[in-house]
């Protein structure tokens, strides 16, 4: 019965092609899950329309950086629709040459805001949800008690960065596990074709060395 260090040598020889061609697949995988974690980011743009003049646009800029998606802004002192009309209202603003867009309409005659969105989409996906949203409308509420309303819209934009970054973490972490596994297979891969063969891996070397030492 042959060594278990010689079937390994016997294979390397005859299987070391088909490695080869493994290997750079998994190379070219490798490249590309690279290529998706640090393409994935979304864009993060900001557009305000003040209507109202009720807005410190630049604590609202500096508080929607962290959100991670682009967001269009409103306000409006002119509406006088409910809630569900509010939320239509938003709706008809979602632009669909921008994908991965947050919409955000505040009514300052009634105190309200709605939140709405362009869905998934392969090239930037929205991964908040209308739980996250109904919080970050909490949020904006709570906080417009004080008749503030940059406050309140700041208090809304960090609720939404909180559960962005959170569904951000989610998601990445089958990307950084496909990308462990590709590694360790690479590095299996290497060791297979390209660890050099010494006492303990190939048996035929051992065998000419105990041939070769003089017996006393």
């Amino acid at each position: 019965m042959q060594p278990p260090v010689a079937i390994v040598s016997q294979l390397r020889g005859r299987y070391r092609p088909l490695a080869l061609v493994f290997l750079a697949l998994l190379g070219s995988a490798s490249l590309a899950l690279l290529w998706h974690a640090s393409t994935a980011a979304p864009v993060n743009w900001m557009y305000i329309q003040d209507a109202a003049r009720v807005l410190n646009q630049d604590r609202v800029t500096q508080a929607g950086g962290g959100l991670g998606y682009s967001i269009d802004l409103y306000t409006t002192n002119t509406f006088s629709g409910n809630a569900g009309a509010l939320a239509a209202f938003c709706r008809a603003h979602i632009s669909t040459s921008r994908v991965g867009t947050v919409v955000i309409v505040i009514d300052t005659r009634q105190g309200r805001v709605a939140i709405q969105d362009n869905g998934k989409t392969a090239e930037n996906p929205v991964s908040l949800n209308p739980r996250q949203y109904r919080e970050a409308q909490r949020a904006f509420q709570k906080t417009l008690a004080g008749g503030d309303f940059t406050a309140a819209t700041v208090a809304l934009l960090q609720e939404l960065s909180h559960s962005s970054s959170a569904d951000r973490r989610l998601a990445s972490l089958p990307w950084w596990g496909a990308m462990l596994l590709d590694l360790v297979l690479v590095c299996a891969l290497l060791v297979f074709l390209f660890l050099p063969e010494r006492c303990g891996w190939s048996g035929a070397t051992c065998e000419r060395d105990l041939r070769s030492t003089p017996l006393g």
